[in-house]
């Protein structure tokens, strides 16, 4: 006969395990939003920057710049799957900046989880 309390037990795993498996998929689903969103923020924060400075950052300053310049940031943040953001000045197509999120392999070019997303 099954005790009563190992039942309530596995109950509670199950759930748990249901609990974790739902979080893991939001997460995966919730991280391309995000990664716009982050790359959104970059442009005004960037906008900022310029206004008040009359310049973009260069290339060698980067994204970091912003920490020094700005001090209510406290640090750059890195893509939903755990990349840099990568920023580029000049920007394509005649762009004065250009930042790009390599998706979930990191890598340029890709499809799905892996697409790039960029300002332009």
């Amino acid at each position: 006969m099954i005790k009563p309390k190992f039942i309530t037990f596995m109950i509670i795993i199950i759930i748990l395990l249901i609990g974790l498996i739902a979080v893991l998929f939001n997460v995966k689903k919730e991280s391309i939003p995000l990664a716009q969103e982050t790359i959104k923020t970059f442009e005004i924060v960037i906008t900022q920057f310029y206004a008040e400075y009359h310049r973009y950052p260069d290339q060698c300053e980067g994204l970091d710049v912003l920490l020094k310049y700005f001090k209510d940031i406290d640090n750059i943040p890195i893509d939903p799957w755990g990349n840099p953001y990568y920023y580029l000045i000049p920007g394509p197509d005649h762009k004065p900046y250009g930042i790009i999120c390599f998706g979930a392999d990191g890598k340029p070019g890709g499809t799905g989880k892996n697409k790039d997303y960029f300002t332009w």
